[in-house]
């Protein structure tokens, strides 16, 4: 099984297929953009806040839905409605930006910490050398 991140979900001659980053997977190196063989059907895991892609070639891709590419939502979205999947995966879709959102909170918490710490630590170094 491979790993998609930063993926969404499009139409590659005219099947539905997955794009994204691929890991885990010996036929290309860490990250390599893919696109995916079509997708023949998606498994949600709600325990594991992923979807697992099935594709024609046999091979399966997670894809968790925190990775989900925040500027590729609609274009997933659409996708899936065009496959007739847009139910239960729309509130998927709707718990991956809830997370990516979190995410991006806890990104700006830390690197407000990080300045704050280096802040100090300049502090303290002016203090020490004087």
């Amino acid at each position: 099984m491979f790993w998609l991140k930063n993926w969404h979900l499009g139409i590659y001659r005219e099947k539905m297929v997955g794009f994204g980053a691929c890991y885990g997977n010996p036929k290309f190196p860490e990250g390599f953009p893919v696109h995916t063989s079509q997708i023949l059907g998606i498994v949600v895991d709600r325990e594991a806040e992923e979807l697992r892609l099935h594709t024609r070639s046999g091979s399966c891709y997670r894809a968790a839905l925190a990775e989900l590419d925040p500027g590729e939502i609609e274009t997933t979205r659409e996708t899936l409605k065009g496959a007739g999947m847009d139910a239960e995966l729309e509130e998927c879709l709707a718990f991956g930006l809830q997370r990516i959102q979190e995410y991006k909170e806890l990104e700006e918490w830390l690197a407000l910490g990080m300045q704050r710490l280096l802040e100090k630590e300049e502090q303290l170094e002016n203090i020490y050398f004087q």
